[in-house]
């Protein structure tokens, strides 16, 4: 799995909107994004392309910078 360079360590979402997270794999691999207690899933395309809406979150404030948000990516057969 490829991601562009914008989804990367440290990035900041905006928050009450959707999220748009996309990337590149090969082609028909199964693409599982884990965010907040969420499971978004998703399959590439014939080119390897994909992308997910992760759904409007509140602001977080200081909370974040006690425990940071995670998101994980997952690529292939599992």
């Amino acid at each position: 799995m490829r991601l562009p360079q914008l989804v990367a360590d440290g990035m900041v979402l905006q928050r009450d909107a959707k999220v748009k997270i996309w990337g590149w794999a090969d082609a028909s691999e199964k693409i599982t994004v884990n965010f907040q207690h969420k499971t978004y899933r998703t399959v590439t395309d014939e080119s390897g392309s994909w992308k997910i809406a992760l759904q409007p979150m509140k602001a977080g404030g200081r909370i974040l910078w006690k425990s940071p948000v995670i998101i994980v990516l997952l690529s292939g057969t599992f």
